[in-house]
């Protein structure tokens, strides 16, 4: 008999109080109750959410959320509800001593002021003789408790080993992302952009891919400073079209050459650049026809 009943201990069980059977719980109450008392172990208490309980119990989800208020009502459970601080709820399992009957419609003489008022709620103060159901209770006979502890020690030392699971799993802070190289250029045009205009420079896709042109064409630090370099030009055709990041772009070559040597464009060098540059045009196209204009 001793070998059977040491193999019952090796599965492991869960102890149910004897006054569930004078309450008057349904089929699917007793169930839950069974499941978070398991969940629960001698500290009297589990996170367990809804989910997990109607798919250890094979009852719907609702159904579960429902029994959890009648066991509340009955002052068999407590649940500290969290879902405001993003929590698994808090569920409690209170003294079978607390326990209320399902069976009586009214309260007897007997019976504390407390129990006729059909159950405590969660902002009711815990009345001193009301204990977690892991608790020992001073009034229970003292074969009792040893009886209870020692079948409880014995039943721990029998069952295997298992990894402890942290109840409460707290997500753990996503690392922030790396910034690109384009978003950095932007981040200089935009700071360059406000110091000169007071108002923020527009950004969309087009936006993107520019800067995203000028971070493979320039290593990064010259990037970011060109953007500043561009932004002080005082040059009227980048002043009329409000510094527009695609003209940087275009004239990348030379804002990087002056930036380079420390000059900034003028109005009046940038004339004289183009006049210069129509004079080659001319005179190179007279070299390559100049055969043609002989003829003539």
């Amino acid at each position: 008999m001793s070998e059977e009943f040491d193999s019952e201990l090796e599965t492991g069980f869960t102890m149910m109080p004897n006054v569930v059977w004078d309450i008057g719980l349904s089929g699917n109450e007793m169930i839950v109750l069974l499941r978070i008392i398991y969940r629960a172990g001698l500290r009297g208490q589990c996170f367990e959410s809804r989910v997990s309980i109607a798919k250890a119990c094979d009852i719907h989800e609702r159904t579960v959320g429902t029994i959890f208020a009648e066991l509340e009502s009955l002052n068999i459970v407590q649940i500290i509800r969290r879902r405001a601080e993003n929590k698994p709820n808090l569920i409690r399992v209170r003294h079978p001593a607390a326990w209320i009957s399902k069976c009586k419609k009214t309260a007897t003489k007997e019976q504390p002021q407390d129990l006729r008022s059909g159950g405590l709620r969660i902002s009711d103060p815990e009345p001193p003789d009301v204990r977690s159901y892991g608790t020992i209770f001073p009034e229970l006979n003292s074969i009792e408790q040893d009886s209870f502890l020692n079948t409880v020690a014995t039943a721990e030392a029998a069952a295997p080993q298992k990894a402890i699971e942290p109840e409460v799993l707290i997500d753990e802070p996503k690392a922030k992302a790396q910034k690109s190289a384009g978003s950095l250029i932007f981040e200089a045009y935009r700071e360059a952009y406000l110091r000169r205009y007071n108002v923020e420079p527009l950004r969309n896709s087009k936006t993107n891919g520019i800067c995203s042109q000028i971070s493979k064409q320039l290593p990064l630090d010259e990037a970011i400073a060109l953007m500043h370099f561009f932004l002080q030009q005082n040059v009227a055709f980048y002043i009329q079209r409000g510094h527009a990041i695609q003209l940087a772009l275009g004239d990348l070559q030379a804002l990087r050459t002056n930036m380079l040597n420390n000059q900034a464009m003028s109005s009046r060098q940038a004339q004289l650049a183009d006049k210069q540059q129509a004079q080659k045009n001319a005179l190179q196209n007279y070299l390559e026809n100049r055969e043609k204009y002989a003829l003539k």
